[in-house]
């Protein structure tokens, strides 16, 4: 199911929008009304919804204000605005902030239906892709925390040249001269080196 919101300051228009379709049929459930869009925006980033429908108009955060917000975090979600679409610069900064479409507070259950379907129509195909992206970034992920592992192993108990650990490590955007690097290296020579010593001195102790 998709994941709907509605923002707005007016419960008329909140129960308005809610009751005019059934939203079943369109694979939505709405998952929270709130009345402004400070209240609205962290209630957002917490449950990813996949439509918001927020008034333009609103105190102390408006739709165009949450809009720019969102889609800084969640870039795939749908936005429509309810905003009087007589108002052309309104409809400049709706498109301007990266909102799906904008429609009026009286807008009939036919034009929101079609915006519903055109909008469920094209979120599976997202959401596909950012399946695709993120299965990517899970093998790259991984695939560096074993070239990590492997350059730490070689550093601590190999003879590799340092060239060649230099090379590696940033390919792996490591910094093996920062200054931690070093200590830990100077670190493990100087167990090594006492642990030597010691086997001398018990030599000559016999």
């Amino acid at each position: 199911m998709l994941k709907v919101c509605i923002v707005g300051k007016e419960n008329g228009m909140r129960n308005y929008i809610h009751n005019l379709v059934d939203w079943r049929n369109y694979n939505c459930e709405i998952i929270f009304e709130t009345s402004d869009g400070e209240v609205a925006y962290p209630k957002i980033l917490r449950s990813k919804p996949d439509i918001i429908i927020a008034e333009y108009n609103m105190p102390y955060m408006s739709g165009i204000s949450l809009s720019r917000l969102v889609k800084k975090e969640l870039f795939d979600t749908e936005i429509i605005l309810v905003t009087d679409a007589k108002k052309l610069e309104e409809a400049a900064a709706c498109f301007k902030a990266g909102v799906t479409d904008y429609i009026s507070n009286n807008i009939s259950a036919k034009e929101l239906s079609e915006i519903l379907r055109n909008v469920s129509e094209k979120l599976p195909h997202k959401q596909k892709r950012i399946d695709i992206e993120q299965k990517y970034i899970d093998v790259v992920r991984q695939n560096t925390l074993m070239e990590k592992y492997k350059l730490f192993t070689d550093i601590v108990t190999t003879a590799v040249p340092v060239e060649d650990l230099l090379d590696r490590a940033n390919a792996i955007e490591i910094d093996l001269s920062a200054v931690w690097y070093g200590l830990l290296l100077i670190n493990i020579k100087d167990r090594h080196d006492k642990r030597a010593y010691a086997g001398e001195l018990d030599e000559l102790d016999q």
